[in-house]
């Protein structure tokens, strides 16, 4: 069984295909959840020169074996195994190196940088992320989170001095949560708290000259929203249209995240397929035909990702959503699988510890999943006659466009929720339902009421006086449920029954698409 099992997939370029990216994915993850960099600390050079060995010595053996296909697949599985771990092993900086931010961990320093990313404004602090270029005078690369106090202002691009004793990147107690991990995946291995920074002499780099212009025009827009609408209002409005979450108040965000409705102000590809699939419906209720509404959307969700700040995350989330956009103009699911899992096989390149420590990237990964094969099941699932019946509806098809697709997400999400946050909300399909379909309507009524602000002040306050009422209409519902005892309950699953919930989904997505294939082919 396990021959032909094997030999099917030989005989299939696809099946291949999809055998060594998880070949490769596998080895990352492991290499990542042993810490074998901890235990190897290798210069790249040598991990350059141990991998083109290896990669030879494999070339080598299957040019021998070329006429034992069994063999030979067996051996490139391996290959991309150890390709996946060298490749983890080969973005960790060697910390033994002066040359290395985080050779100076613990150590009092001065760095010349300058800001590498949107700064990620809090309330109590502004996350910056500096690209190193000397310490104490020496040079030296590495990527620092600068935790600063919420007034010292810099911009993306600016070159800074910061004199502060960095860290290593510490966890949170026991939580499942790996903080080391994730700044890992980030680039980050050096990090400090509250330091003195001050402005440095100007100098020229690409890629502020290439992203300063847009992030001028998000700091445009960020400056009219709160000038239009409130701060909770203004704040959510910002995050809908550009994923931002500072200034919201931490009560509506323990609220959001009790109902389930998070994602919609954060970059994620949960966030990102849920509202395009909502704003495509927007877009077919108004007349235009599938094709005007994929690439408008596509576009939309593009634009969204580039004011978010283009941070990886947003990046990867995007490339997500906008599989799922594909999947459907195209109609074919076994090629949105097999892009979907080339996808993951190249961000785990880009960046190895995503896989197994960036939350956000499950998620989308996840949810991604569960747009394109549980859709079709749970849409098949609910043709009975009376609810048919009510498909001529255009009010009903917009709702119906919203739930399906929300339930598809939810439904492939919770077990790692469950494992990673410890949260089951009860009410998330509900308030789901009762907010997803104002979303459309009030990202298109905030984007308005910004243009219009720059031409004629009088209406654009207008506009925005009646999309707040959407706006506070969405804050309220979820008030209202999340203020609710019985709307989520604390609930830790362990790794094991997360595994095993997976593995249950898994089984009934395939043996329902084995049945729906079925019934096609009877009919």
């Amino acid at each position: 069984m396990v021959k032909e099992g094997v030999k099917k997939i030989v005989s299939s370029k696809n099946k291949t295909f999809l055998a060594f990216c998880f070949s490769f994915m596998l080895g990352a993850v492991l290499a990542s959840w042993l810490s074998l960099p901890t235990l190897f600390y290798f210069s790249h050079f040598r991990i350059a020169g141990v991998l083109v060995l290896i990669g030879g010595i494999f070339l080598i053996v299957v040019l021998l074996f070329r006429r034992r296909p069994f063999f030979r697949f067996a051996l490139l599985l391996v290959f991309f195994f150890l390709f996946g771990a060298g490749r983890l092993l080969a973005i960790v900086p060697d910390c033994q190196d002066p040359g290395a931010a985080c050779h100076y961990n613990g150590k009092t320093v001065t760095i010349a940088g300058w800001v590498a990313a949107y700064p990620d404004e809090r309330a109590d602090k502004t996350n910056y992320y500096i690209q190193t270029k000397q310490i104490n005078g020496a040079a030296a690369q590495g990527l620092i989170l600068v935790q600063a106090k919420p007034y010292q202002k810099f911009s993306y691009g600016d070159n800074v001095l910061v004199h502060c004793k960095l860290q290593q990147p510490k966890n949170f107690g026991d939580s499942t949560f790996r903080y080391d991990k994730y700044l890992a995946d980030q680039g980050v291995w050096s990090l400090c708290s509250f330091p003195t920074i001050t402005a440095a002499t100007p100098e020229w780099h690409l890629s502020p000259f290439l992203l300063q212009p847009i992030f001028k025009v998000k700091d445009i827009v960020a400056f009219r929203i709160g000038l239009l609408w409130p701060q909770a209002q203004g704040s959510f409005m910002a995050g809908l249209l550009y994923g931002s979450k500072s200034g919201l108040p931490q009560a509506i965000m323990d609220n959001f995240s009790k109902t389930g409705i998070t994602h919609i102000i954060a970059v994620s590809g949960f966030n990102i397929t849920i509202i395009a699939t909502a704003i495509m419906s927007l877009l077919f209720a108004g007349g235009l035909w599938r094709q005007q509404a994929f690439w408008g959307v596509l576009v939309g969700v593009w634009i969204f990702t580039i004011f978010s700040g283009l941070s990886a995350s947003a990046v990867r989330a995007a490339i997500m959503g906008s599989l799922v956009l594909v999947a459907e103009q195209l109609g074919h699911q076994s090629r949105i699988g097999t892009s979907i899992v080339a996808t993951a096989a190249l961000m785990t390149f880009l960046s190895p510890f995503v896989f197994l420590w960036d939350a956000g990237f499950q998620l989308s990964f996840l949810a991604t999943l569960g747009l394109v094969y549980m859709s079709p099941i749970l849409e098949k699932g609910m043709e009975i006659k009376r609810i048919s019946n009510l498909r001529n509806s255009k009010f009903f098809n917009f709702i119906w466009s919203l739930l399906i697709p929300t339930l598809s997400a939810i439904i492939l999400t919770s077990p790692l929720i469950l494992y990673q946050f410890g949260r089951l909300s009860f009410v998330a399909p509900l308030v789901n339902l009762l907010v997803l379909w104002s979303i459309p309507w009030l990202m298109l009524g905030g984007a308005a009421a910004l243009s219009v602000s720059f031409f004629f002040w009088p209406l654009s306050r207008l506009v925005a006086v009646v999309t707040g009422f959407g706006l506070q209409y969405v804050i309220l519902i979820a008030d209202f449920f999340g203020g609710q005892s019985w709307s989520a309950v604390s609930f830790q699953l362990p790794w094991w029954g997360m595994v095993l919930a997976y593995a249950l989904l898994f089984f009934f997505i395939a043996r329902s698409r084995r049945r729906m294939a079925l019934q096609r082919d009877a009919a």
